[in-house]
């Protein structure tokens, strides 16, 4: 069963597989129903057209971007989840590394979806600031 026909008939057993995938920390978050419900809609969101937008997406990060980030002028705030499942720390440490006005925040203990919910506060003081 596909993911957007799975999201449709069986959403619990989709979020399941999920969980077995995404370290405890992002588990605990999809425990939090004010959390789990977002996540799951936004799911259903993004396939219910197909698999076509994920696909296009996965494209893209193998593109070229036409421009190289050693050129990016603005001041780039990398947070990433040393727990982070989905987009290994060493992306984060490399972005950090080439990005040449970058500050990196690389948080122990926070995965993937934890480490803009649990420190929102800081992220935020930092974009406002």
């Amino acid at each position: 069963m596909g993911m957007a026909t799975g999201l449709r008939r069986e959403p619990h057993r989709v979020l399941s597989q999920i969980k077995n995938t995404f370290p405890e920390v992002d588990c605990l978050m999809l425990s939090r129903p004010e959390i789990e419900q977002p996540f799951m809609d936004s799911l259903r969101e993004a396939y219910r057209s197909g698999t076509n937008g994920y696909s296009l997406e996965a494209s893209l990060y193998m593109r070229l971007w036409g421009f190289r980030l050693l050129d990016v002028p603005l001041m780039v705030h990398i947070w990433h989840g040393e727990d982070d499942g989905n987009v290994p720390i060493s992306v984060g440490r490399y972005l950090a590394k080439t990005i040449p006005n970058s500050k990196a925040y690389f948080l122990t203990k926070e995965g993937h979806l934890s480490i803009g919910t649990n420190n929102i506060k800081d992220i935020l003081k930092v974009l406002i600031a």
